[in-house]
């Protein structure tokens, strides 16, 4: 069944029941009961932004400044689209085990941190840990897997999980669920940190 995002009302404004119940079938999780004509021009474009693994739905509860705010989403986005940057790593011992850690900034002084244990001899990556840092006011991470190839002398980890955003636009609170993927790389003579960097 196919839907016309941009006008569910149909020629005569009404709402039609029938397409709210498909349409509750294809966005799971998507409260859509009482929501106004502009909440489908955004539900629209928000559709248009997301990845292919992303979702989202409207939550009345979200108030501007309980999360983070956007005149359109245009400037959302614009905010979507600026990869995190790196704000250091560091590497500590324990014994014969090392931990590598790595900062991700996402938001003014909020983020991502990355904690990879290894053992060395013989080397074997141990555990992949993530959580956030800082402000996380407008924003949670859940990471759902990991995984890592050995090239040269080089231990490179792959981290996957889902960035969930609350968010406030044009009057409308929403809950932007994205997709994302972090890596980092280790020396694995020395369990030393290299290099990081956010993939999507």
């Amino acid at each position: 069944m196919s839907f016309d995002f941009k006008n569910p009302w149909g020629k005569s404004g009404v709402y039609h029941t029938e397409w709210n119940e498909s349409f509750k079938k294809v966005f799971s999780g998507a409260r859509v009961d009482s929501l106004s004509k502009s909440s489908y021009t955004l539900q629209d474009q928000l559709t248009q932004i997301a990845g292919i693994e992303d979702s989202f739905y409207f939550d009345k509860s979200i108030q501007q400044g309980e999360g983070l705010s956007f005149k359109n989403a245009r400037e959302f986005q614009a905010f979507l689209s600026n990869k995190s940057r790196a704000d250091g790593m560091s590497t500590t011992s324990e014994g014969a085990l090392k931990t590598a850690v790595f900062k991700f900034n996402l938001i003014f002084v909020g983020g991502i941190i990355i904690y990879v244990k290894q053992q060395i001899t013989p080397y074997e990556i141990l555990d992949v840990a993530s959580s956030e840092w800082g402000v996380t006011t407008g924003f949670s991470w859940n990471q759902t897997t990991s995984d890592y190839n050995i090239v040269g002398n080089m231990a490179i980890v792959n981290i996957y999980g889902f960035l969930c955003y609350n968010i406030f636009i044009e009057g409308i609170g929403t809950v932007y669920k994205a997709a994302k993927q972090f890596q980092v790389t280790l020396n694995k003579t020395n369990g030393e940190a290299v290099s990081m960097k956010e993939i999507k």
